[in-house]
């Protein structure tokens, strides 16, 4: 963790990041688009290391226990270099969107947890869907669920309170 706090640190100066000299739209979308493979490569990996039958058994401990695999960290880093690469390029209601997003991070760190295990446990055991095809649903549920849930604690007045 330390070195992605450092990274963070390092090209996150006063919450600005630099945009890399000469670095296009062409070239900012390639390295999305490598960063995307790389993730998805990365994901279907620690699915077959754990065997997709387990993979779909697995609970939420499991799941999260690939995390701190080292392939992970491979994704990890692709995943920073790409989100920093198009940080630089973004602009008008695209740069406000996901600025509005970054001041709502940790009601999104701090709720995504319980909106993805429940809607984990929904689509298993209700539906019997158990793989990694989740994924963009769980990505939704877990950063609209808690943008909607630090809305309704800022209308109440809870917000503060609550860390969010």
């Amino acid at each position: 963790m330390l070195l992605y706090f450092a990274l963070g640190c390092a090209v996150g100066a006063r919450g600005r990041i630099a945009a890399p000299a000469g670095l296009g739209n062409r070239q900012v979308a390639g390295i999305v688009l490598v960063a995307m493979a790389v993730c998805g490569t990365t994901m279907a990996a620690l699915v077959a290391i754990a065997g997709p039958e387990t993979f779909a058994a697995m609970r939420a401990g499991g799941i999260a226990a690939l995390a701190w695999h080292p392939l992970s960290a491979v994704a990890a880093i692709a995943g920073t270099v790409a989100v920093a690469a198009a940080s630089a390029r973004l602009s008008g209601s695209l740069r406000a969107a996901f600025a509005f997003l970054g001041r709502r991070s940790m009601a999104i760190y701090v709720l995504h947890v319980m909106a993805l295990a429940g809607t984990r446990i929904v689509m298993t055991k209700l539906f019997g869907i158990a793989t990694p095809a989740l994924l963009p649903l769980l990505v939704f549920v877990g950063v609209t669920v808690p943008l909607a849930a630090s809305g309704i604690a800022r209308r109440l007045g809870l917000a503060r309170a609550l860390g969010l």
